[in-house]
Order: structure tokens, then sequence, then C-alpha cells
């Protein structure tokens, strides 16, 4: 469920990041998060946890679910007539 919080997207259950154009490593479009694992200044986020299994064993690692974030862009589907992020920035 998304909703509208001091100007910035917010969305409950799971992290912004997921539906996020901006969650892409590429220069020019993804954030900090994103490109370097630095949290984004001003977005509402929880620490969490996350755990990898491998062949090898376990890997427990620190994470993040991003409920608001001043960066967040909708990532839509280009099939259906929706922005991109270049048509969104013209």
């Amino acid at each position: 469920m998304k909703k509208k919080r001091n100007g910035t997207q917010q969305i409950k259950k799971h992290s912004l990041c997921w539906t996020c154009l901006r969650s892409r490593p590429i220069p020019g479009i993804g954030c900090s998060w994103s490109r370097l694992y630095h949290p984004v200044k001003g977005w509402d986020a929880e620490a969490t946890t996350i755990k990898s299994t491998r062949k090898s064993g376990t890997i427990t690692y620190g994470s993040y679910r991003v409920c608001a974030c001043p960066l967040y862009i909708e990532e839509r589907n280009v099939q259906t007539n929706d922005f991109t992020f270049e048509e969104q920035r013209a």
C-alpha cells in the first residue's frame, strides 16, 4: 500500500527499492544505496538482517527495508506506455 508522507513515497511490508527506478547501480540513475551501499540522506528505513544460504554455509548480513525515500522514482513498464527514466527527465 503506497501513500505520501511529507512529500515522499511510503510503502508498508516491503522495501521501496523493489519498485524504484534508482535501484539500478547505473551512474546518473542509481542512488547512493544501489551504487555504494550508503544510506540515502532523508530516507525512512528500518534495519534488517538478510540470510543467504550457500553450499559453504549461511551468510548473514545487514540491510534496510526502506519505507520512505526522497529519491524514489516508481519504475513502470514501458510496454504499458508509462514513462521511462529518460522520458521523465525531459
